[in-house]
């Protein structure tokens, strides 16, 4: 019987994933083509989509302040749920760039905390069956269903734009209407005995700074700092290039999908190139193919060109988002191991994303079109990846924490110590 319950309770937990990566599957690739529907430049796309970097340096400490309050995870879910649905129906109402921007900055202050949540309520359930005398799911058969999530809007909005005749309001909506089912759904998740989070997370402590400054680990955060730049023009641009080079709407998402699609092969089989591989070696073939992707962007306005280099993404993704946690993991102590994870969220999914945003939102204005523009800033995010990687192959020497990790590697744990340290994460 109790093994039924906890079945059960980890089907709500991964059908949360489905639909909170549902939620950036549906916007990611689609709202800058909605807010230059609307009729928004180029350069006010980019700080509209800069608002969530922002919401990532606010909210982290917001929720933690909540949840010293001992409000149950489920219901800071279902109520962030909530909110998000609500802000991008209300950006689905605003016509004017000031009123987009308030509209897109609440749905981003509701939604950046989802990820740790609901990470938080999984591995404290887990833990919880772990207590019983169970054995525990494996995290990642519960994740996946994050990046499975993130592909099903693609189609929804694919049949939507191709057959009905519908604008990329289909997506926005589909997001909104995830979000709300999830919001619904909410109160199905465990919470009676489980702990509201494995440890506290509040503001990054100074041991954590002073760590985080140690030339070793610099070495390593200023590359990422740089590629997370890059990688956010990317993310606030690529659509709309796909658009100009006469790709119909309608295949945007699908051919994002490519690129989800490659990042989850490469993370299945993590463990065994992080043994072959190591951890510098993931890193500067990532950031090689960070500066392959943006060069090819920048050089060849082609369909086929932009198409194929999704098939880039996976390395990128173990670079930029499953190497680092585990670096960061060995070079903190326990007592202020959460600081260090927090220090990578804030200055790479906040600092980093709101930065690459609006400065590749102004880049695009250096071109006398719109192509010209949107080259320009894949150009920008070339010269940052260029010097990302030079930086790693010169600067970058942890002898004893790449055979660390190697080693993990070795026995199939590495994949799991990336799990169980991952800070919060975009498709």
């Amino acid at each position: 019987m109790k093994g039924n319950r906890v079945t059960t309770q980890f089907g709500w937990i991964k059908l949360q994933y489905l639909l909170l990566y549902a939620v950036m599957g549906a916007y990611m690739p689609y709202m800058p083509v909605y807010l230059r529907e609307l009729g928004l430049e180029d350069w006010q796309i980019g700080w509209v989509l800069g608002a969530y970097g922002l919401a990532v340096l606010v909210m982290p400490a917001v929720i933690a302040h909540i949840a010293d309050r001992h409000v149950r995870n489920r219901v800071l879910i279902g109520v962030s749920f909530a909110i998000s649905a609500v802000g991008l129906l209300a950006v689905t109402r605003a016509q004017r760039f000031e009123t987009v921007l308030v509209m897109f900055s609440l749905f981003s202050l509701a939604v950046t905390p989802l990820f740790s949540l609901i990470d938080g309520l999984t591995f404290a359930t887990l833990h919880q069956q772990s207590r019983d005398g169970e054995r525990p799911e494996a995290y990642h058969r519960i994740r996946i269903w994050g990046s499975i999530g993130f592909m099903i809007p693609a189609l929804v909005v694919f049949v939507a734009m191709r057959y009905m005749g519908s604008t990329a309001l289909s997506a926005v909506l589909t997001g909104a209407a995830a979000a709300a089912i999830a919001a619904t759904l909410s109160m199905t998740l465990p919470g009676a005995d489980a702990p509201i989070r494995e440890s506290k997370t509040g503001l990054p402590s100074g041991q954590a700074w002073r760590a985080l400054l140690r030339p070793n680990v610099r070495s390593l955060i200023g590359p990422l700092v740089l590629g997370f730049i890059g990688i956010s023009i990317f993310y606030a641009f690529y659509s709309l290039y796909l658009e100009e080079l006469g790709i119909g709407k309608e295949w945007i998402g699908i051919i994002s999908n490519i690129g989800v699609g490659a990042e989850v092969t490469l993370m299945l089989f993590s463990a065994p190139l992080l043994a072959k591989f190591g951890l510098r070696g993931l890193m500067i073939v990532g950031a090689g193919c960070l500066v392959v992707r943006m060069g090819l962007l920048a050089a060849v306005p082609s369909p086929t060109v932009a198409i194929v280099s999704q098939l880039l993404h996976g390395p990128i993704v173990l670079w930029l988002y499953l190497v680092p946690p585990m670096y960061l993991n060995l070079q903190a102590e326990p007592s202020y191991r959460n600081s260090m994870q927090s220090l990578y969220s804030v200055l790479c999914f906040g600092v980093a994303r709101w930065v690459g945003s609006i400065v590749g939102g102004h880049a695009t204005q250096l071109g006398g079109d719109a192509m010209s523009g949107l080259r320009w800033a894949f150009l920008l995010a070339l010269v940052l990846a260029v010097i990302a990687l030079t930086w790693l192959v010169i600067f970058f020497r942890d002898d004893k924490a790449c055979q660390a990790i190697r080693d993990n590697a070795d026995q199939g744990r590495g994949a799991a110590a990336a799990a169980d340290s991952k800070p919060d994460r975009l498709v």
